[in-house]
């Protein structure tokens, strides 16, 4: 078998902050250890690195939701199946501004730590005129 390291990135996953063209490639419905209702959209880059986002159906944070909603072209009005939407988005395009996720205590030394991980913290609908 030949590879070509050219090819191969030494990671998969968005690690820098900045503007991304971002394509949901899947959607999972998901319960917070405290029972909230959690949507996951795994999106993908030109370039195939990966982010999560996750998007909480808990009534003070739907505002967040709408938002993506419209970036990706949506405008749902009235009673709407959160699942049949969720799966409604996947192959949809957007611009998502990442952000590194916000410092947290630490465990064992209550001192707050950079985190590692990174969020997609706004939207914007993807020009008409750019391709994917």
């Amino acid at each position: 078998m030949e590879i070509n390291w050219d090819e191969v990135k030494e990671s998969s996953f968005i690690d820098q902050e900045g503007t991304y063209t971002l394509k949901i490639k899947s959607f999972e419905e998901k319960e917070t250890a405290n029972g909230n209702a959690c949507h996951v959209y795994e999106c993908v880059t030109r370039d195939g690195e990966k982010i999560k986002l996750s998007l909480y159906l808990a009534e003070k944070a739907l505002w967040k939701y709408k938002a993506f909603l419209k970036a990706c072209g949506l405008n749902p009005t009235g009673v709407v199946d959160s699942s049949a939407l969720g799966n409604a988005l996947v192959g949809k395009k957007f611009i998502g501004e990442v952000k590194r996720q916000a410092p947290r205590p630490n465990i064992e030394t209550g001192e707050l730590e950079e985190s590692k991980y990174f969020e997609v913290a706004k939207f914007y609908p993807l020009p008409e005129r750019e391709e994917f």
